[in-house]
């Protein structure tokens, strides 16, 4: 896709198409690729646990608010960079607040507006998140474009919400991260579930003060395979809640099970 520089109307009318055409088809692209636009954050792509598609974050901030969505059994479907259409829509909102529409840089082309996330839950419902570093409502032109964002959803009957980097800087954030590298089934291919989960928890039955990393070595002789291996299915089995823990701790394995609240679900 070009570049977004110099944009004229018959490049983002054609984009709204081409987006349009693949939504109606149940395809979802995201309206800005991270390859699209230059970013001040650090932008990341990843595949999706939930979607099995390509997502496209423009900031850490995005990404970690992701994992937070992938996370939580509820949110069934996630949509980042989803356009606000039609264009007349926000236009319309930007004047009954007395606010400029933005335009693409340098040029007098009304831009596409975008919410950072739109998501779908178990229940029925969508929710619509904006996601923003604190030093950014510093600025009134910041303000000015979340109004718009806020007015427009609100008008859809969808609740928004706008989600603070300070919010994501938190251990949980850190904890989830950690965890997702370890989500996909790949990582268990070579080990029984099931049976991984009866060693290590008669270890830490047996054992009142063993420490989780030395369950997890017992874990892995008796089933003979590696530390790191045997590691990698605790933290599958905490992604996927089959086991709990409190990701209000950092999750160290040199702790106690009962220091991060381990409980077996299974």
């Amino acid at each position: 896709m070009k570049k977004r520089r110099g944009i004229k109307s018959i490049d983002r009318d054609r984009w709204v198409k081409t987006w349009q055409t693949d939504w109606n088809k149940g395809r979802y692209n995201p309206f800005i690729r991270t390859e699209d636009v230059p970013s001040f954050g650090t932008k990341h792509r990843c595949r999706g646990i939930k979607s099995n598609r390509v997502h496209h974050f423009l900031s850490a901030n995005e990404y970690s608010f992701f994992v937070n969505l992938e996370f939580k059994p509820e949110v069934i479907s996630i949509y980042e960079q989803f356009p606000m259409l039609p264009l007349s829509m926000t236009k319309g909102i930007a004047n009954e607040l007395k606010i400029n529409h933005p335009r693409y840089t340098r040029t007098t082309t009304d831009m596409i507006l975008t919410t950072d996330f739109f998501i779908q839950l178990d229940n029925g419902e969508w929710e619509a998140y904006s996601v923003k570093p604190m030093k950014a409502l510093e600025h009134d032109r910041t303000i000015q474009k979340q109004a718009i964002e806020k007015a427009y959803w609100e008008l859809q009957g969808v609740k928004w919400h706008i989600v603070l980097d300070n919010q994501l800087k938190t251990i949980a954030c850190m904890n989830l991260g950690l965890l997702r590298h370890y989500a996909e089934t790949s990582v268990t291919n070579s080990v029984s579930i099931p049976s991984w989960i009866k060693i290590f928890q008669s270890a830490i039955l047996e054992k009142k003060n063993i420490s989780i990393s030395d369950a997890i070595e017992e874990t892995s002789i008796k089933l003979n395979i590696d530390y790191k291996l045997s590691s990698s299915v605790l933290f599958h089995c905490l992604w996927h809640r089959i086991i709990a823990v409190n990701l209000n701790i950092p999750i160290h394995l040199e702790k106690k099970p009962i220091d991060l609240g381990i409980v077996i679900n299974a």
